[in-house]
């Protein structure tokens, strides 16, 4: 009995001394993430019609939403180059490059569309468009923006919140889970490099 037990310590001890040779001998799978969404429960026809239509409306500005995500990530990065009045020079400039290259996408969609696309970017930078351009600009320039926004009925202020939206964050998974590997159109290599049209140093 001693002499087995002997054998079992003997075994278990060379396992854990030979577990990196071990484990490095299984094969190895990346396994993508698969998103398990339950189906929308509808209250009646015209929630299926509001549902459907808003499914459009995100898939619509869902690839937009991303560049947002990607121009703001670079820029913060842009910024650290530079001391604190570049950085001044810097956003202001950024403002125009923005209304030149981006209001004709954002003129292609629908006021509704506009409307989502100012909600969600709360959603996915925890800001609203108001809170932004207040932190990157400044007040004035937040209140102006939203001058012009509400002309168009809408908000720049907008706060984004799930449990007051379960329709739109249903339909946001979704389309996140649609989306999930794909590189939107005009991502696939930086737009601050060595030739940026803006270039301190």
């Amino acid at each position: 009995m001693h002499t087995i037990f002997a054998h079992y310590l003997t075994l278990v001890s060379l396992f854990f001394t030979n577990q990196d040779t071990v484990f490095e001998q299984l094969p190895n799978f990346k396994m993508e993430e698969i998103v398990v969404l339950k189906e929308y429960t509808f209250k009646n026809e015209r929630e299926k019609i509001k549902y459907r239509k808003l499914l459009k409306d995100v898939r619509r500005v869902y690839p937009f939403l991303q560049i947002i995500k990607s121009e703001y990530r670079r820029i913060n990065l842009e910024m650290e180059m530079y001391d604190k009045e570049e950085r001044k020079e810097f956003l202001k400039w950024y403002e125009q490059y923005a209304q030149e290259n981006y209001m004709p996408i954002l003129g292609s969609f629908t006021l509704s569309q506009n409307h989502l696309l100012l909600k969600l970017i709360d959603r996915e930078l925890e800001q609203t468009p108001y809170e932004l351009i207040k932190t990157y600009r400044n007040g004035f320039r937040a209140m102006l923006w939203q001058g012009v926004a509400l002309f168009f009925l809408a908000n720049i202020n907008s706060e984004y919140n799930p449990e007051k939206n379960p329709m739109l964050e249903h339909i946001m998974i979704k389309v996140e889970s649609e989306f999930r590997g794909t590189v939107p159109r005009g991502l696939t290599k930086p737009y601050f490099d060595s030739k940026s049209p803006y270039n301190f140093k």
